[in-house]
């Protein structure tokens, strides 16, 4: 990425090692037809899809100081370098509330096709419904642009979403009472149903 890294430019990567006990692992197993899918929202793009959106940027010659008015005054540039959201706190506090997680995926490169079906089973499906929750209006603004197809976006994008959890819908409600406290928002974004492992992202 010649644009990006220049002579004597360094890139910085770090990781985290984690340990945990065999019998706190969260897996697929747990997952139930009818358990609810719950999404946490995203801050923005996070930082996934990026070389997609500067396809776009350099297309499309956008200045990315122009301020919209769908952005709430905001420039593209500031829209775009929004800090990923955290969510150590929420997930913290429902493991510690023993809430039913049975299954979670963090929403990163691949979008929703390619991250909810690593936590449901080869004999169900992850029912979406895309009308339940606000998809943030730079997903739109880059869709539009790009003249990008609905699948696409959901295979590249986080889409408004950046956490998903799978529960019952009992373990739901304590999820949603969790956020709650935590001034967070939690939306049912879908339900596991019987299927082959696939994702479908219905329009509602």
């Amino acid at each position: 990425m010649p644009d990006m890294y220049r002579k004597d430019d360094i890139d910085v990567a770090g990781f985290a090692v984690g340990i945990i006990e065999k019998s706190a692992i969260i897996n697929s197993s747990l997952v139930n037809e009818g358990d609810i899918i719950a999404g946490i929202p995203s801050s923005g793009v996070h930082s996934n899809g990026f070389s997609l959106v500067r396809k776009i940027i350099k297309d499309k010659k956008l200045d990315l100081q122009k301020k919209y008015d769908w952005a709430g005054g905001k420039s593209l540039g500031d829209l775009l370098l929004t800090p990923t959201k955290l969510y150590f706190k929420i997930i913290d506090r429902m493991i510690k509330n023993k809430v039913e997680i049975h299954g979670i995926s963090h929403i990163t490169g691949g979008g929703f096709y390619e991250n909810i079906n690593r936590i449901i089973p080869g004999n169900m499906n992850a029912s979406i419904s895309k009308g339940s929750w606000k998809i943030p209006a730079i997903f739109k603004f880059l869709q539009d642009l790009g003249n990008i197809d609905r699948d696409e976006m959901f295979r590249v994008f986080n889409m408004g979403i950046g956490m998903v959890i799978i529960t019952s819908p009992g373990g739901f409600d304590k999820a949603r009472n969790i956020a709650g406290e935590l001034g967070e928002d939690i939306y049912n974004i879908g339900t596991v149903t019987r299927g082959n492992g696939k994702v479908i992202i219905e329009e509602s």
